[in-house]
Formats: structure tokens, C-alpha cells, sequence
């Protein structure tokens, strides 16, 4: 019953605009969102909620160190959410086996390959409040089969994106740079 966010709470990465859009969402009024992670913006959202009388359906506890509690709370989610710049934090979810809500067209990290459309990400057009609302809505109302996915994503990302994975990445290119200097000498 959780929509979650893990990540900075500043300009980039749009928080604000999230809870803008779980405002203006039609979600049943037990639906929570709540949003992990310490910055700039911290003061505002919570002002902002507070204004808005969302105080018990909108959480804000921080930056959460202890990853027991960070697999607890995905393990609420029904989906996480980046409105703005993505990086790890798509990884991350995967490997709980939550899906993605995700801006369209930000200036993401290059984790952004992982995310597909329809396997573990639904996208929104980026900036767009009603848009996320949608996509909010969307994730909810299709809740159960990406529920009943979330082992074989959490498989599906420990298979591509471990960091064992990235270690035979590097292997691979430094190999390949070896065979390819081997070559012209």
C-alpha cells in the first residue's frame, strides 16, 4: 500500500513534483507515500505536506542507513518512484523486485538501460504533475502482476546488475584491450 521514493531530497531529482502528483492522484486514501532521504528540500516538503493536510498519508523519516528497514519498506511498496534524475536508486528497486515510475526525458545516469517500459518501468512525461498521477494510478490499479513479478525481477537484476556482473563487464574490456593491443603490435 506504499508508493516509495529513496534518494536526495533537492532540484534534480524532484521531489516536490512527486508529491504534487500523489496529491492530485485518485488513490484510496490508505495508499501511502513515503519519501526516504535527507537535503535541501527536506524543510520545504514538509511544510508543503503539512499545508496540504497530508500529514498521515505522506511520510517523511529521513536518510534511512540500516537496510533491513530500506528492504522493509520496499517490501510495502507497490512501486518506487523517481521523478526526476535517475541513478543507482533503479537498481535498487529492482533488486527488491519493485517496479519504477520514471520521468521520460531527465538527464539520468547510465542505469537508466535497466529501465524498460512495461517489464519494470512505467514512464511519465517528465515535469508533468498529472502525468505522474496517471502513472501513480496506473501502478496501483496494475499492482497485482507486478507483484506477482517481484521475484523474477529482484533474479533478473542480480543476474545483470550484481556487482559480480560488473566485475566480468571490466574483465571483458580489459581483455578485449589486451587482444586488440596484442593485434597491432
Amino acid at each position: 500500500d506504499t508508493i516509495l521514493y529513496v534518494g536526495r531530497l533537492n532540484g534534480p531529482k524532484k521531489p516536490g513534483l512527486l508529491v504534487e502528483a500523489f496529491a492530485r492522484a485518485r488513490l484510496p486514501e490508505h495508499v501511502r507515500l513515503v519519501l526516504v532521504g535527507s537535503g535541501e528540500e527536506l524543510p520545504r516538503l514538509q511544510r508543503w505536506v503539512a499545508d496540504k493536510g497530508l500529514s498521515k498519508r505522506v511520510e517523511l523519516p529521513g536518510h534511512v542507513h540500516n537496510h533491513g528497514l530500506l528492504r522493509e519498506l520496499y517490501g510495502r511498496a507497490f512501486c518506487a518512484v523517481s521523478p526526476g534524475y535517475v541513478g543507482l536508486g533503479a537498481i535498487q528497486a529492482f533488486s527488491m523486485g519493485v517496479p519504477l515510475v520514471l520521468a521520460d526525458a531527465e538527464p539520468h545516469a547510465p542505469e537508466r538501460e535497466a529501465c524498460r517500459e512495461g517489464e519494470n518501468t512505467v514512464y511519465f512525461k517528465a515535469g508533468d504533475a498529472d502525468a505522474l498521477a496517471a502513472g501513480l494510478e496506473r501502478m496501483w490499479a496494475e499492482r497485482e502482476p507486478w507483484l506477482a513479478r517481484r521475484r523474477e525481477l529482484a533474479k533478473w537484476t542480480a543476474r545483470h546488475y550484481s556487482v559480480e556482473t560488473m566485475v566480468e563487464g571490466f574483465v571483458e574490456a580489459i581483455d578485449g584491450l589486451r587482444t586488440h593491443h596484442l593485434v597491432e603490435v
